[in-house]
């Protein structure tokens, strides 16, 4: 029925769904790529040791390896930088699963672009989505005093 609506081949849809798939993996690589620039534009200018630092600070009130502050500072701006950063270290594996899970909630800031791009011109809201990605990333935090006491061994 759509295509006798539309007038159009399946040939021409497919081509259309092609192109716009290229268009959506071109834009998501090129948020990617900037922010992975900026990211090491921050470290170059030595702005994001003053983030880390600050995060280090935090880390330490929390209880926290400060190690992490590296994987909090490069995941504030790209989500799969800063996963990376917190399982390369040598923080325990416990935190490192609690700054994962809390990186991959927030998403950082390159994949919160990427949405505002795609609901640009939509009559959905990106700000509440950008307001509760904080609370997402926090959200699993309570299920970790669990974890600890099942896999006591794997947590030290």
């Amino acid at each position: 029925q759509y295509q006798a609506q539309h007038k159009q081949s399946i040939g021409a849809m497919l081509g259309q769904a092609v192109q716009k798939g290229i268009r959506s993996i071109v834009n998501i690589g090129g948020f990617v790529l900037m922010f992975s620039v900026l990211l090491q534009l921050l470290q170059a200018s030595q702005l994001l040791q003053l983030l880390q630092q600050g995060f280090a600070c935090l880390l330490r009130v929390l209880q926290l390896d400060t190690q992490l502050a590296a994987a909090l500072s490069a995941g504030l701006f790209e989500m799969t930088l800063g996963a990376q950063t917190a399982a390369e270290s040598r923080a325990p594996l416990l935190q490192q699963l609690m700054i994962i899970s809390f990186i991959l909630g927030w998403s950082g800031l390159s994949i919160q672009a990427q949405v505002g791009s795609i609901l640009s011109g939509q009559k959905i809201s990106s700000r509440l989505y950008c307001l509760c990605r904080p609370l997402q990333g926090l959200w699993p935090l309570p299920t970790f005093p669990c974890w600890r006491c099942c896999f006591r061994k794997y947590f030290l």
